[in-house]
């Protein structure tokens, strides 16, 4: 009974505070703050930051890029053509001058083959041209490298080892952060592991809990 209380006490903590309250936790462990730590601890809480700090810049970067996206497409059509192939109901869809001549093969399609590469060319510059003035394709370099940097760095603290609940709590933390489609998905293991995330905060810091609800 005492069980099912405590978990219906603490479900709206772990469906919308939790991962804020795990960062609280784990940044004042990183600072000193609290338990004190060993070499090893500090060492895998460095790298906890790292992550942290190149996670919130890729979604900073994604949020620009998406933004930039939007207005790109506001300003000029997708670079692509409709081809109307013979003996096809609907139109395909062509990106590149190959994917023309592969639809619109011989000489019998010479016309619409000359037509549909001329479309595609204009519709291909007005894009560029508009993406040189917004800067897209800066901003979408700029996101993929600070998404290979934060996969790097999450690979490097989920390989560390120390027998700690403070790295235990910060591989949860990313775990979450990076893979949950949604937040407080209700798809297994979700809100299993953020049962866990639970458990080890309530482990290192019992009063975390009391004091979110202050």
């Amino acid at each position: 009974m005492a069980d099912s209380e405590n978990s219906r006490t603490l479900s709206p903590i772990a469906t919308g505070n939790l991962i804020s309250l795990t960062e609280r936790f784990l940044e004042e462990m990183a600072a000193g703050q609290g338990v004190s730590c060993t070499a090893d601890v500090d060492h895998a809480l460095t790298k906890w930051i790292a992550w942290w700090e190149a996670h919130r810049e890729y979604a900073r970067l994604c949020s620009v890029q998406q933004q930039l996206e939007s207005e790109l497409f506001r300003m000029a059509e997708s670079p692509r053509v409709e081809v109307r192939v013979p003996n096809q109901v609907s139109p395909v869809i062509a990106e590149t001058l190959e994917e023309i001549d592969a639809w619109l093969e011989g000489e019998a399609f010479a016309e619409l083959r000359e037509h549909a590469k001329t479309e595609l060319a204009a519709r291909r510059h007005a894009w560029d041209s508009a993406d040189h003035v917004i800067g897209y394709s800066r901003a979408k370099a700029a996101e993929d490298i600070a998404a290979a940097r934060e996969q790097r760095l999450a690979e490097e603290l989920w390989g560390a080892s120390t027998g700690s609940v403070a790295l235990a709590t910060a591989k949860l933390h990313c775990i979450i952060q990076i893979g949950e489609p949604t937040p407080d998905s209700d798809e297994f293991p979700w809100p299993q592991i953020r049962s866990v995330l639970v458990d080890l905060l309530m482990t290192s810091a019992p009063n975390i809990f009391a004091t979110s609800r202050n």
